[in-house]
């Protein structure tokens, strides 16, 4: 309940953020994903990646929440079409997490090109 809370928060003062500059922060996918071997990649949906790959201007970042015995998590390399994710502490090297995608959009794309949250559960690659 405590990090449901957290992320309420976390989500509010985001958006807050984004409304108050000619800029919209969105949360655009999410899921649950297991560590292999201390690593995870997790693919991009399509339309994200065809976002971050045609403007400059669109960026995002990731909340991760790790689950359990996971212990710390790092957020590796982000690109267009995925970001890696790796144990950088204690912790099991086969735990779990859960991860929000936001992505930055100027205002006037965002009314083009938005798409309801995608919530995803997979293993890691």
């Amino acid at each position: 309940m405590k990090t449901i809370m957290m992320l309420f928060a976390l989500i509010f003062s985001i958006a807050a953020f984004g409304q108050s500059s000619n800029y919209e922060i969105v949360p655009v996918q999410a899921g649950t994903v297991n560590l292999i071997n201390a690593n995870a990649t997790i693919n991009l949906d399509s339309g994200i990646s065809a976002d971050l790959s045609g403007n400059k201007e669109i960026s995002y970042f990731v909340q991760l929440t790790p689950i359990g015995n996971c212990g710390v998590l790092k957020l590796g390399e982000k690109g267009n079409n995925s970001f890696t994710v790796t144990k950088a502490g204690l912790g099991s090297d086969n735990g779990s997490f859960d991860y929000i995608v936001f992505v930055k959009y100027p205002r006037m794309q965002l009314q083009q090109n938005i798409q309801p949250l995608k919530v995803n559960s997979a293993p890691g690659k």
